[in-house]
């Protein structure tokens, strides 16, 4: 169910598949108290726990683009350990 604004759902083509989905992890877009960087995403499991957190954004448009570049190129991500000796 898409509890946008249909202006703002047309500009999210993510949300469709992302809500369809219905898998264990999901995107939250949340309000912060910042007036001047008042938007973020985080990603949360199906058990409720925040798996990660974004940086603030000053426009919902720019953290919905973050989104989509990591649904797009998070799932060949390889993992490089700079802690490793």
């Amino acid at each position: 169910m898409n509890h946008l604004a249909p202006d703002v759902a047309a500009n999210e083509p993510w949300k469709d598949a992302a809500t369809d989905r219905g898998g264990p992890v999901k995107f939250e877009i949340a309000r912060s108290n910042s007036k001047k960087e008042p938007f973020f995403w985080r990603i949360v499991a199906a058990n409720g726990q925040t798996l990660a957190t974004s940086e603030m954004y000053t426009r919902k448009a720019s953290c919905v683009s973050a989104i989509a570049s990591i649904q797009k190129n998070a799932a060949d991500a390889k993992v490089v350990d700079l802690t490793a000796e």
